[in-house]
């Protein structure tokens, strides 16, 4: 269902027109400038697992976030009117935006199935984002990292130890999220009777990143710490953070062959696909097979990017 309109002016709108017949896979809108600051409209289709198929992925893009010395605190509307139906797609978002977070989604707006249904006929689609900037501090705080320094109350919790450290969190939390934890806290293992466990081989604000991606209120994740989370996610099997990894990769400008090491590596199909549809050249290709990293790739992984030349002739 679509959301209500909002209803106050907004500070600076930025369309994005599309081809409505025509198979496109992303566009770009112009860049609009604001007070110093330039911002565009991302649009592409992605896979949504919740979807049976393609989803248009909508992103607000700060062009201009490395030189913002405080953060902007923004909200901004979508919106896709259909000039046949009369419907609107719509979609809205809260976001601070700053030195380390250029770009925000608003989500799923429309899919692939009802777009061509809707727009078909329309030679020309666009969209606009309406922006509106709160100075005012309308939005929410960023979430600061959970402290684990202490247990809740009536809370069946455990004491995980990491070298001198430790943090008491809730067992049931881990089991839910982790099966790895869930049979160390509750299958026939020795450590499910103690009343503290020792965690090897992880660093300790490594392992509190990956914490607080499986509590309410998780925190952003961020350039800085989305590897180690991918990494301690994989060892534990937490999907949950897993999904949270990859949604930051979809909106995020991470290099596209170190994107799809990491994809290969974690097991990321739908990034996998995306690193690989984003080779333009064959050219391209051969260069990374001269690469090193190239022998770390999967069979199944070499053997994609070999059709992808193919399909490339």
């Amino acid at each position: 269902a679509s959301e209500s309109p909002m209803t106050k002016q907004p500070d600076f709108v930025i369309p994005l027109t599309v081809h409505g017949g025509n198979v496109w896979t992303q566009k770009l809108s112009p860049s609009v400038e604001h007070n110093g600051t330039k911002w565009r409209l991302r649009a592409e289709w992605v896979e949504y697992s919740d979807f049976p198929d393609e989803g248009l992925l909508v992103q607000l893009e700060c062009l201009s976030h490395s030189e913002l010395t405080n953060d902007w605190n923004v909200e901004a509307e979508c919106i896709l009117p259909s000039q046949n139906s009369g419907k609107i797609a719509r979609k809205q978002l809260k976001a601070v935006f700053g030195p380390g977070v250029n770009i925000v989604d608003f989500g799923h707006l429309i899919s692939y199935t009802d777009f061509q249904h809707l727009y078909v006929t329309q030679s020309r689609v666009t969209f606009e984002a309406r922006i509106y900037i709160n100075r005012s501090g309308e939005v929410d705080e960023v979430v600061a990292q959970r402290d684990f320094s202490a247990p809740l109350e009536d809370v069946a919790h455990v004491v995980l130890r990491i070298g001198e450290k430790r943090l008491h969190v809730a067992k049931d939390v881990l089991a839910v999220h982790s099966p790895v934890f869930r049979a160390m806290l509750y299958g026939d293992f020795k450590d499910k009777n103690q009343a503290e466990i020792e965690i090897k081989e992880v660093v300790y604000e490594e392992f509190v990143d990956l914490l607080c991606q499986i509590y309410p209120n998780r925190p952003e994740i961020t350039e800085k710490n989305f590897e180690n989370i991918l990494k301690l996610a994989d060892r534990y099997e937490v999907e949950s953070a897993t999904s949270e990894v990859i949604r930051f990769l979809r909106r995020s400008k991470y290099e596209n062959t170190k994107l799809l090491m990491l994809a290969d590596k974690y097991r990321l199909e739908a990034i996998k696909d995306r690193c690989i549809s984003a080779f333009r050249s064959t050219a391209e290709i051969t260069a990374l097979k001269t690469k090193i990293e190239y022998g770390d790739l999967s069979d199944a992984t070499k053997l994609a990017l070999f059709e992808r030349m193919m399909e490339m002739g």
